[in-house]
């Protein structure tokens, strides 16, 4: 449960810029620590925001010219 905790808190410091760099390092050291748990976690996000993204995915559109 720690590492989803550090988790969430390193990608709300990538959110905002001032502390970007903050949830870098933090995200790093996560993943030298706990790299099975980390890639875990961040497999699971990628199939959640595939499935939820999935339709916007494949839509294209052309731009419209003057």
């Amino acid at each position: 449960m720690a590492i989803l905790t550090l988790l969430v808190i390193g990608l709300f410091c990538l959110v905002f810029r001032s502390t970007r760099i903050l949830g870098v390092i933090g995200l790093t050291l996560i993943s030298l620590v706990f790299p099975f748990a980390f890639l875990t976690l961040l497999l699971v996000f990628l199939v959640i925001a595939y499935f939820k993204f999935r339709r916007k995915l494949n839509v294209y559109h052309p731009p419209k010219l003057p």
